[in-house]
């Protein structure tokens, strides 16, 4: 089985399961027969769940964690398995899967030949699955996914791993996994409501949430008893109740956001942000070179967790130690299509997520990052991902931005899960919120970028791409 075939028959041959079949049961039914449940008692990692800046939490905790293995004499890498936010192509799904060895400047994907070996170990393990328990359902994309991330890392033996879950925690595929060291949640909202369905009747912890009652239960109904647990920032309704779900999940100890660590003090523009943060008793302050306020969020929770790994001895170092690596992961970790600056004429930013957290987040980014005395243009060329919770609305917190003076929407997908809203249709949705709003609908992906850098054509205007389709095809490789 070469790379192509085995990309197809992990991403396409499987599909999403029904509602019925959203469990772990399958992917710890493969873990025991293929013998990497016992191998991966061992690895220490990471656990990061959440709504939004999952993939960037993430990504600052791997910097972090192979700061402090560097320092103490460590040369295993790093695993980190994050969703892609670039490119839901074949060779786009390698981004799943990666390694940050000693040395590098950043993590690297999984070598093709590599993925093709492990997903040709993982068919006879799935063929006698589906012989021999088929009332677990059809086994799903990332059943294989979560199996082929554990082959590689216990395969390189990675010294650590930070691993993003799915949808979920209650029936996510990582609770299949044995505990993490940590458990990180980022803020939650209102993403896969469609799939996290809140319980009937209604805990009282969930009053009031509405949309985000679901994904709440699942997520902070779904944190390990005695893990080391991080808590993002959360407005006071969700706080409240992860605080009460994780007490009757029997969690550990808890590091909350604004009690037990802080962002005192922050100044963000286009080449990054400066920050203080406080964790515990502890002030640092931080270079942070990932674009966007927001990613000062993100960073601040990753110091948090990396600091209980270090207390709790799953990562190497002391509170020196873990100093050094903060400030250092923090200042070199890139953020790849995440308010990514791509090209420089028309300062051109990336920004690959589109839920409606996100697209808060980012509009709430441009503000902060544009003078407000700038006569410059921000023209928006855009395609959104249909099979997101209320796709229409981030195309509307997109069109009330008084910093948009241009969209211009496309479509790089119109088939299967990658697929984006029709461009008329969110064209519809924009002039609905913003009449005024210059708009145009494009076809051809290519197009609709050249109509957009045409409009971004003055001095001091800002061309921004949004989606991940246009992620793929434009940003540079």
């Amino acid at each position: 089985m070469n790379f192509e075939e085995a990309m197809r028959w992990t991403e396409e041959a499987h599909a999403f399961p029904a509602r019925e079949h959203l469990h772990a049961r399958r992917l710890s039914w493969i873990l025991e027969r293929s013998g990497l449940r016992e191998r991966a008692r061992s690895l220490p990692w990471a656990l990061v769940a959440g709504s939004c800046g999952k993939a960037s939490t993430a990504r600052f905790l791997a910097f972090i964690a192979r700061g402090l293995l560097d320092r103490a004499g460590v040369s295993a890498p790093v695993a980190l398995g994050t969703k892609p936010p670039l490119s839901e192509t074949p060779d786009g799904q390698r981004e799943r899967y990666q390694l940050f060895e000693r040395g590098a400047s950043a993590p690297s994907w999984i070598v093709p030949e590599d993925f093709a070996g492990y997903v040709s170990e993982l068919v006879p393990v799935v063929e006698a699955l589906e012989r021999e328990a088929p009332e677990l359902g059809p086994v799903a994309p990332y059943d294989l996914r979560y199996a082929v991330l554990l082959s590689h890392a216990l395969d390189q033996c990675a010294a650590f791993a930070v691993v993003e879950a799915n949808i979920g925690l209650r029936d996510d595929p990582t609770s299949a996994l044995p505990p993490p060291r940590a458990q990180l949640l980022t803020p939650i909202d209102t993403d896969h409501a469609q799939l996290l369905l809140a319980p009937s009747p209604l805990p009282a912890a969930l009053s009031g949430l509405g949309d985000r009652a679901g994904p709440v239960w699942h997520k902070a109904g779904g944190l390990r008893a005695r893990v080391a647990t991080v808590v993002g920032l959360q407005d006071e309704p969700v706080a409240l109740a992860v605080d009460a779900l994780a007490a009757e999940r029997g969690v550990g100890t808890m590091a909350r956001r604004g009690v037990d660590y802080e962002v005192l003090r922050r100044r963000s523009a286009l080449d990054g942000s400066d920050a203080t943060l406080r964790v515990g008793d502890e002030t640092l302050e931080v270079r942070i070179r990932a674009v966007g306020g927001f990613q000062v969020d993100n960073a601040a929770q990753a110091a948090a967790a990396a600091w209980a790994l270090v207390r709790d001895g799953a990562l190497p170092g002391d509170r020196g130690a873990w100093r050094e690596a903060v400030r250092a992961g923090l200042g070199a970790a890139t953020m790849p299509g995440r308010m990514e600056v791509i090209a420089a004429r028309p300062l051109t930013l990336l920004q690959v997520g589109a839920s409606p957290v996100k697209m808060r987040a980012f509009v709430e980014a441009l503000d902060e990052l544009l003078p407000a005395a700038s006569s410059g243009r921000v023209v928006v060329c855009a395609s959104f991902l249909a099979r997101i919770h209320d796709a229409r609305e981030p195309v509307a917190i997109l069109a009330r931005s008084g910093r948009v003076s241009a969209l211009v929407a496309t479509a790089c997908e119109t088939l299967g899960d990658a697929a984006d809203l029709d461009p008329d249709e969110v064209i519809g949705v924009a002039r609905q919120v913003r009449p005024e709003l210059e708009c145009w609908a494009m076809r051809g992906a290519e197009a609709a970028v050249a109509k957009a850098r045409s409009l971004a054509c003055a001095e001091g205007d800002v061309l921004v791409l949004v989606g991940n389709g246009l992620g793929a095809s434009t940003r540079p490789t």
